[in-house]
């Protein structure tokens, strides 16, 4: 999967020190610029972007990890091409956690890894791409959204896996951090997230088990002061 998308994001495009265009692209390119070269040097996530819309607070109701991320690895290479691969970060790392979180929920091979495949099918989807999630709509500039897809099915997994197991305190922590993430990524794909896991409510109503209930309002309790 892995070497397939990379022959269709050519690594001799993607590590050539060129501006991204297409969509909005180049004023997210922007906004990584200034977080770089002002907010951080003055040890700031969120400050003052006076250069679009009369002016407004970068980051105060939009997502900073992706950004953060192009301006790390632009300390070891130049900023165009950093930029480049946090925007595509998000594209290669789905069929990644979509394999971690089915592996997580339980399922046996091959199922794992078709479920990796048939994520290209998502990933390569034209229809809707302003939705974001898919590979047109994240180089158009919701590439943002995509990245949040990555840690939504890795919070999938481990919750799933530490209601089963609510004595291992490794997949409540990673829950907590999965779902900042996600929050820190797009904030929208807490929506499915929340939607996914009312199963997990019914189903502990239905069986009687209150502290799946318990165990996940911990989880969401503190992720939500976390990411708060």
């Amino acid at each position: 999967i892995i070497s397939f998308l990379f022959s269709y994001f050519k690594p001799s495009l993607l590590f050539l020190d060129t501006t991204t265009t297409g969509g909005d692209m180049p004023g997210h390119n922007v906004l990584a610029h200034y977080l770089k070269t002002d907010l951080l040097p003055n040890g700031k996530l969120i400050g003052w972007f006076p250069y679009s819309l009369s002016g407004f607070p970068l980051f105060q109701y939009y997502f900073f990890l992706p950004y953060l991320l192009a301006v790390l690895l632009s300390y070891i290479m130049p900023f165009n091409i950093a930029f480049k691969l946090s925007t595509v970060l998000g594209i290669f790392l789905l069929p990644i956690a979509i394999f971690i979180s089915t592996k997580l929920i339980g399922f046996k091979f091959p199922a794992p890894a078709i479920a990796s495949v048939f994520s290209l099918l998502f990933l390569f989807k034209e229809e809707g791409f302003a939705a974001g999630g898919t590979i047109k709509s994240a180089l158009a500039g919701q590439f943002t959204f995509t990245l949040s897809l990555v840690f939504l099915f890795v919070a999938l997994g481990v919750i799933y896996r530490g209601i089963e197991r609510q004595n291992d305190r490794r997949y409540f922590i990673i829950s907590i951090l999965a779902i900042s993430l996600i929050v820190f990524s797009h904030i929208f794909s807490m929506i499915p997230l929340l939607l996914i896991c009312t199963f997990f409510v019914i189903e502990a109503l239905i069986k009687k088990k209150f502290d799946n209930i318990l165990y996940l309002a911990k989880v969401f309790g503190l992720a939500f002061l976390l990411f708060g």
